[in-house]
């Protein structure tokens, strides 16, 4: 018995000197291990000693803020007409606005006044009034009325400068069609919307810009303001009101280049480009609104290629089509698209995706597409056509710039001296096209790029000549187009069918195209603070964890290098071109030492410089990695 217990009492004291030596073990493994870890940490300390940008104060963010407020002084009862709560420029972007909240003790309609002009809003407890068209640089009186009572309210505007100087006349009486100018620019200007005493009355100064889509919900599709690369290609649209609210934010994996429309379904098609093309601006999507997902596509260098094969491939042009437009004809169940790489307007069917018609000279095609090119009165084929659409009459109505847009490489001043760009709408009868309208101001106006041409809602026209150059610009010795910046000019006008103008405006810069648009329906209701909501094209990234020990000497030599980036909703821009055999990988490195390899473009692939970034949570640095070459692009961002 006594050896028994001898035995017992060996047996738990070498398990008792196996645990501790275990857990001493383990203990000075941890001790190590965390040692470790603070000397790898300390080692890359100084990946982060510039300045840390942040998302946390960008528009997205701050707009959610601005939600919450309305909400809760809609839901108060502290707010009457006699004491409304007021928020001037609500959503920070939109300076000339402002929402007045109330409450009533009956459910009753409201009225405001602003300028002169009244706007009607429905039954409600809960009033929630937007207010647009207020004049820039003076104080703006409006009028709010509901329940037998009126208040007066002063809304201050003056440090908004109308800096527009335009210069505006009206050479003929005629009925305008209703609504205010809205100018977008091609660049970073934002937009700007006037009425027809030439006064600033609304104005967007974040940078969403190109062409400007009305929905049927009253709400508007612009792009938003992230470059792709080194064009004014976009990384997606976003939808906003008047107010500056967003509402729905599209990322294409494609990126989004110069038009949007929206059809009957509430589903929008977008010229987009195909992620691993050759080409680009040739592709167009249609977006379910709703969810962001893609339903439909249409590749214009497949379409192309059907017809003759290789023919995309032998023109050598990455932007061989360069779609600006896209218009939907219902009667025909045919997209519209104008394509100024070809200099040309094609027609193809919205269901069996094939060629109906090109309106273009044949010299930019070849012999097989002989059967879709239409005779043109004249010979006067389009150059450098945007905005091509069908008017109420089922006619065709572009822009025609008179500038071949054909080549790549920028072109020299001295052939375009005498050119002059048109409005024209043209008959489209069997293989013919017969010119019925075409409006030049008397040779007047000459812009070599963007601008645009549409018939408005009660028949008149409504033009943007917006890339001019100032007088005698191309006469001088060496110019070519892109260097002419400085002097850029644009002429608006509004035009009756008979084209007499009604309206015309001289604004002293470069511009892209115009949307007259009412600021306020017939009937009006509340306003209502929706949930922001993001969607993307975009597929999983490609990415990998990196031991960042294997990097380090690479990360101590790597070249400190200044590259444009943006970073918004974890999806990363990168402002830089590069060489089609280039490898390129973005990488990101926390302060704990865990690295992220990111794909940006792999070899012989053609990529949009996009990441889907994984949630990174945390300070990263950023390092972008070239062909293996490693690049410090001193910048941390916390997300």
């Amino acid at each position: 018995m006594k050896n028994k217990k001898n035995i017992i009492i060996i047996t738990i004291s070498i398990l008792v000197i196996a645990i501790v030596i275990t857990l001493g073990f383990k203990f000075t493994k941890v001790k190590i291990e965390e040692k470790n870890q603070k000397d790898l940490e300390n080692r890359i300390s100084y990946l982060f000693s510039n300045d840390v940008i942040s998302a946390e104060d960008d528009v997205y963010s701050k707009q959610l803020e601005t939600d919450e407020k309305i909400k809760n002084a809609m839901d108060s009862k502290q707010y009457t007409i006699d004491d409304p709560y007021i928020l001037q420029n609500p959503y920070f972007i939109s300076p000339l606005t402002a929402i007045i909240v109330f409450q009533t003790k009956e459910s009753v309609d409201a009225s405001i006044e602003i300028n002169g002009k009244i706007f009607n809003f429905e039954k409600t407890k809960k009033h929630s009034i937007p207010v647009y068209g207020l004049v820039a640089g003076k104080e703006n009186v409006v009028k709010v009325t509901s329940d037998g009572k009126t208040k007066e309210i002063k809304l201050d505007v003056k440090e908004i400068k109308d800096d527009l100087n335009l210069t505006i006349s009206k050479p003929s009486s005629g009925k305008l069609s209703s609504g205010i100018y809205i100018v977008t620019t091609a660049v970073e200007n934002g937009l700007y919307g006037f009425n027809e005493l030439g006064e600033l009355v609304w104005r967007l100064t974040e940078k969403f810009s190109l062409a400007v889509t009305e929905l049927k919900n009253g709400h508007l599709l612009l792009s938003d303001s992230s470059y792709m690369g080194v064009s004014t290609s976009r990384k997606g649209i976003v939808e906003i009101d008047y107010l500056g609210k967003i509402y729905n934010v599209y990322d294409l994996e494609g990126g989004y280049h110069d038009d949007v429309i929206e059809l009957d379904s509430g589903n929008l098609i977008v010229t987009t480009s195909k992620k691993n093309s050759e080409t680009t601006n040739d592709y167009l999507i249609e977006l379910n609104k709703d969810t962001g997902k893609i339903v439909k596509s249409w590749d214009l260098s497949e379409i192309a290629d059907k017809v003759s094969k290789g023919f995309v491939d032998s023109l050598k042009n990455k932007s061989w089509g360069s779609i600006n437009s896209v218009f939907y004809d219902k009667k025909t169940n045919s997209l519209i698209l104008g394509m100024d790489g070809r200099n040309s307007i094609v027609s193809i069917g919205y269901d069996d995706k094939e060629i109906n018609y090109i309106i273009g000279d044949p010299k930019f095609w070849n012999n097989d597409f002989s059967k879709y090119l239409l005779k043109v009165e004249n010979n006067d084929y389009p150059l450098g056509a945007h905005t091509a659409s069908i008017n109420s009459d089922g006619n065709l109505v572009y822009f025609d710039n008179k500038f071949d847009a054909s080549f790549n490489e920028d072109s020299v001043c001295t052939p375009y001296v005498n050119s002059h760009s048109s409005g024209k709408i043209y008959k489209i009868e069997g293989s013919s096209a017969t010119l019925v309208n075409n409006f030049n101001d008397n040779n007047s106006f000459f812009s070599y790029a963007v601008s645009n041409y549409y018939e408005a809602t009660n028949g008149n026209y409504i033009m943007l000549s917006a890339w001019e150059f100032p007088n005698d610009a191309l006469n001088k010795p060496n110019c070519t187009m892109n260097q002419v910046t400085d002097g850029l000019h644009s002429t608006l006008y509004e035009l009756d069918k008979d084209k007499n103008i009604l309206f015309k405006a001289n604004i002293p810069f470069g511009t892209f195209r115009v949307k007259k648009s009412d600021l306020y329906k017939d009937r009006n209701n509340n306003f209502n603070a929706a949930k922001i909501k993001h969607f993307n094209t975009l597929n999983e990234d490609i990415y990998s964890k990196v031991d960042i020990k294997e990097i380090e000497t690479e990360l101590k030599d790597a070249k400190k290098q200044k590259i444009s980036l943006n970073i918004t909703k974890n999806l990363l821009t990168i402002y830089a071109s590069f060489q089609k055999s280039d490898e390129v990988y973005s990488l990101f490195i926390n302060k704990e030492g865990e690295a992220y390899k990111y794909l940006v473009k792999s070899k012989e692939n053609y990529l949009q410089p996009i990441v889907n970034l994984r949630n990174l949570k945390g300070t990263y640095a950023i390092f972008l990695v070239i062909n293996g070459e490693y690049y410090n692009l001193d910048t941390t961002y916390k997300f």
